[in-house]
């Protein structure tokens, strides 16, 4: 008897190997499947990427001619702002990346250009800002810089 409950066990330990084994070639071919799903959306995804760099890089070249139109644009829209806060522009200096404005005005007109220049122009970012009392007035010095505009020629 025992010699028959050894082949039974045997056979038992067999037939339990022969499913695992049959169990994990089925998890390896789904997992083969997936993995060529991946690569294919991969390669569909850096085509469509490989498009749109082809697309803004033609629209970066257009825009890179009116690079100094759109700085003067700025330049323009920083003094009407200027003016619409009742501050008075001291001086400035501007270069390709930087705009160092000296302004004075009471403290509500220069938190109110600040708090407006950071909502609209994302583009930009304070570099250094300093408040000095001057009477009955404040100095503001900001300098701004320009953050890099984005080439998607260069690697």
């Amino acid at each position: 008897m025992s010699i028959k409950i050894k082949k039974i066990i045997s056979y038992f330990l067999v037939i339990i190997l022969i499913l695992l084994l049959a169990q994990q070639l089925l998890i390896l071919k789904t997992n083969i499947e997936k993995n060529f799903q991946l690569k294919s959306t991969n390669q569909s995804v850096l085509n469509e990427l490989l498009l749109l760099k082809i697309k803004y890089s033609k629209k970066a070249k257009k825009t890179h001619s009116s690079d100094s139109q759109n700085d003067k644009q700025e330049f323009d829209y920083f003094l009407n702002e200027i003016q619409s806060y009742n501050l008075k522009l001291i001086n400035y200096q501007k270069n390709k990346s930087e705009l160092a404005l000296n302004l004075t005005g009471d403290f509500t007109s220069i938190l109110y250009f600040l708090t407006d220049l950071e909502k609209n122009f994302s583009s930009l970012k304070l570099k250094r800002l300093k408040l000095q009392k001057n009477s009955n007035k404040l100095v503001l010095f900001l300098k701004i810089k320009r953050l890099k505009r984005v080439d998607l020629n260069e690697k």
